[in-house]
């Protein structure tokens, strides 16, 4: 039995249907979040991200066929593949970053949303840190996520699931600089003009955490190995170019990922 073949016999009919919806431009559009909570139960540390992925692509196929008799948009697809490896990340990463959390040493994953969204990187922080970012100004895209660590109490509103902490943003204007252990930046694949865009990231980021005497590492996470990108990513970070010491990579470290299960080597390259 195929992994689509085990998810669909979880899901009536009518369930089914539920996952694709016709817009108002006559395109079929996918309920992305609806068709990944319907299959969470199923989702187990030693499936591979790109079976699962495609699985959700073969089931959004086969709502939208079923409800329209065409399948969705393919941009929907491409936009849908990103959020559901997005959620498969942070999903597992909360999970497993609990071995590592201590009372009084909370550790904890936050996810960014995009910058359009008017919430920008620097507005993070707490607003000592933010005065100070006001007057550089600095003009980034929002990465992925952060990890935070050493926390004396929760970043979060009492009793989120882990979804909802996925989709919260109240951490912004509470985070200090000094707590922030990784910033990570997870693509499906990372196209030529998307490397260029997480290296300006990771040197902006080692830059402003520099004001503040703080070091943070970057990682840039995808699910599919690419030579050319390694070449980028590991070019001296502009600090350390400056700085004139060691010469340091720009991006800590970047994985391939293939099972769920890989993610606990992503937390320990953090903690080490």
């Amino acid at each position: 039995m195929t992994l689509t073949e085990r998810f669909l016999k979880s899901c009536s009919d009518e369930e089914l249907k539920r996952l694709t919806k016709m817009t108002n431009g006559k395109k079929v559009a996918i309920n992305s979040i609806e068709l990944f909570q319907k299959f969470e139960n199923l989702y187990t540390s030693d499936m591979r991200f790109l079976d699962i992925l495609k699985s959700f692509e073969e089931i959004s196929n086969n709502s939208a066929i079923k409800n329209f008799g065409i399948k969705p948009h393919p941009g929907s697809i491409n936009n849908c593949m990103g959020r559901w490896f997005e959620l498969l990340f942070f999903k597992f990463f909360n999970e497993f970053l609990s071995a590592y959390s201590t009372k009084d040493k909370l550790k904890e994953i936050c996810k960014l949303p995009s910058a359009k969204d008017s919430k920008k990187f620097m507005d993070l922080f707490v607003e000592r840190q933010k005065t100070l970012l006001k007057k550089i100004n600095p003009s980034t895209s929002n990465p992925d996520f952060i990890i935070l660590d050493n926390l004396t109490k929760s970043v979060y509103p009492v009793g989120l699931t882990w979804i909802e902490k996925f989709q919260n943003t109240s951490f912004f204007g509470n985070i200090d600089m000094q707590n922030i252990a990784a910033i990570i930046s997870i693509k499906t694949s990372a196209r030529p003009d998307r490397r260029y865009q997480q290296l300006y990231e990771a040197n902006l980021v080692k830059a402003i955490a520099l004001r503040f005497r703080k070091k943070v590492k970057f990682l840039s996470i995808t699910l599919h190995e690419n030579i050319k990108n390694e070449e980028v990513y590991y070019s001296p970070s502009i600090i350390s170019i400056v700085q004139g010491g060691t010469l340091e990579p720009s991006i800590d470290k970047s994985a391939t990922l293939d099972k769920i299960s890989d993610i606990k080597q992503i937390i320990e390259i953090i903690f080490e």
